[in-house]
């Protein structure tokens, strides 16, 4: 499947990270997977979503099924050749140290320089720095 962004792309991802900007994270809801896709919707109209799930477990095997989070998104979308190559609007991985310790690997949006994701307090952002990988949403 081929992804075109939408003449009016910018407003509309500002309009999405407006709206998403105090939601605070859900599983199933507003999760970074649901938040990915929601602004891949936002701006390309298309909907890349296979599946429901409404509890971390439920999205666990979900993600099984396609090979994990990296499968899945690689099923979807093409992969850039690194997080410096990012668009904004694109798919990140990123990874940062966690408030209860140790790593956590979720998806965001690039943004320029920066990222956003949703967090329990609503949306987060951090440096395009903390991306591990990027996938790119209608390049071309």
């Amino acid at each position: 499947m081929t992804l075109h962004r939408l003449p009016d792309w910018p407003e509309r991802m500002a309009a999405y990270l407006a709206r998403h900007a105090a939601t605070p994270f859900v599983w199933g809801q507003h999760d970074c997977v649901r938040f990915a896709a929601g602004l891949v919707h936002a701006i390309t109209g298309v909907d890349l979503l296979p599946a429901d799930w409404h509890t971390r477990t439920e999205a666990a095997q979900v993600l099984r099924r396609f090979g994990g989070l990296v499968p899945a998104v690689d099923g979807v979308l093409p992969r850039l050749p690194a997080p410096a190559a990012a668009w904004r609007g694109d798919v990140l991985l990123v990874q940062a140290s966690a408030p209860q310790g140790g790593r956590r690997r979720w998806l965001a949006i690039a943004d320029g320089a920066r990222w956003w994701a949703p967090s329990p307090q609503g949306m987060t952002q951090g440096p395009l720095a903390q991306a591990e990988l990027a996938w790119g949403v209608a390049h071309g």
